[in-house]
């Protein structure tokens, strides 16, 4: 309904009222604030339904694309936030995933670890070191503690200083089983090439080891020269 129209009945009410009470003195006049002729109404404050209609529809309309709009684009945010999430998650898992693949167990033996072979002992310790200060080539054995019983070592390395022009220092790493027998697992010998600090690298073996059985790695030094010898400093063993 329109506004004027309402305005109307109830102007038509109100005279309604004043002719019904015969008040003519006024007292009609203050009950409704103005006289019978004095209410005006507006010719239209608010257009009719039918003019209404279209464009609060196109307001409504437009409210609610911006409202999806802005929905959208929480939503949107929030899938963004929950793929960046995920992205970091997975992420996070697949670097948690590659740090587990890639672990190693570390451990360094000094050369003072190892022992001299036979009886004789003798061979020379000096802090770290082991060395050969005999005037003939002298061994020692190196036992080396497995961290991971059940798999191959990634490597071992040797670290020695030789000492003779023309005699190498040679070392075998071997891994045997549980009984202790010759044979029974794997070895692998390397030596040095002239003279001075160099590093023996021993990699991983290229078929099953023994599980839980003893590592050891065995070398041989060659005389002292000049007073000097030959030694190993130490061992580092890689596993996984």
């Amino acid at each position: 309904m329109r506004v004027a129209g309402l305005c109307q009945e109830v102007q038509r009410i109100r005279d309604e009222a004043i002719d019904e009470s015969g008040a003519r003195d006024g007292i009609g006049q203050r009950a409704w604030g103005h006289s019978r002729d004095s209410m005006s109404c507006p010719v239209a404050i608010v257009p009719h339904s039918e003019d209404f209609e279209p464009e609060m529809r196109s307001i409504h309309n437009r409210r609610i694309n911006e409202t999806a709009a802005e929905g959208g684009a929480m939503s949107a945010l929030h899938i963004v936030g929950y793929r960046s999430f995920g992205c970091v998650t997975l992420l996070l898992l697949t670097l948690a995933g590659a740090s587990r693949a890639e672990a190693q167990e570390v451990q360094t033996f000094t050369g003072s670890s190892c022992q001299a072979s036979g009886s004789a002992q003798d061979l020379y310790y000096s802090g770290v070191s082991v060395a050969n200060r005999n005037g003939s080539t002298s061994s020692a054995v190196c036992p080396l503690v497995r961290a991971n019983g059940i798999a191959a070592w990634w490597a071992i390395y040797v670290f020695v200083r030789d000492r003779h022009e023309t005699q190498e220092i040679s070392c075998i790493a071997q891994a045997r089983d549980l009984t202790g027998v010759a044979g029974s697992g794997w070895s692998e010998t390397q030596s040095t090439s002239g003279t001075g600090d160099q590093t023996l690298v021993f990699g991983a073996p290229g078929t099953a080891l023994p599980p839980y059985g003893p590592y050891v790695v065995t070398c041989s030094l060659p005389p002292m020269v000049d007073n000097v010898p030959s030694y190993i400093s130490s061992i580092v063993l890689v596993e996984p």
